[in-house]
């Protein structure tokens, strides 16, 4: 078996221009014919909205309601090599941009013989039964 790395870069920030300029930056950098690329993907928009009264003493019903929008944007690399690691380290991004980079290795598994599969599947409806799980989660964590 043999290890596969990715690299996930998740981007934040409340203006899209800067984010969309940030992930095009990011997804030049990391085009190399080894490495593969997918991304960006948007996440769903986080909205924090603030209600404040316009008088303090009268007028109750009066408020102001302001709102924060914070847009995300999902990048991954498989396959990154050194050269490609450094010229990402050193992208100019704004400063307006939040970058959060996770390096993650997980073990790439031979494909399973169909015996194996029938195997595993015993249960009714085809449903799978708590040894493929358990099987799973020990290639995963392995």
């Amino acid at each position: 078996m043999a290890l596969k790395q990715k690299i996930r870069i998740k981007l934040g920030s409340y203006w899209v221009r800067l984010i969309e300029g940030s992930c095009k930056q990011i997804t030049d950098a990391a085009r190399t014919p080894s490495a593969k690329t997918m991304g960006p993907v948007p996440l769903p928009i986080k909205k924090r909205i603030y209600c404040v009264l316009r008088s303090s003493h009268v007028h109750k019903d009066a408020r102001f309601h302001f709102e924060i929008r914070t847009h995300q944007r999902l990048i991954d690399i498989l396959y990154p090599t050194a050269q490609m690691i450094d010229s990402l380290m050193q992208l100019d991004l704004p400063a307006e941009v939040d970058v959060e980079v996770n390096l993650r290795e997980s073990i790439a598994a031979p494909l399973m013989s169909t015996e194996i599969v029938k195997a595993l599947l015993s249960g009714d409806n085809g449903k799978l039964s708590s040894r493929f799980s358990c099987l799973y989660l020990d290639l995963d964590h392995s």
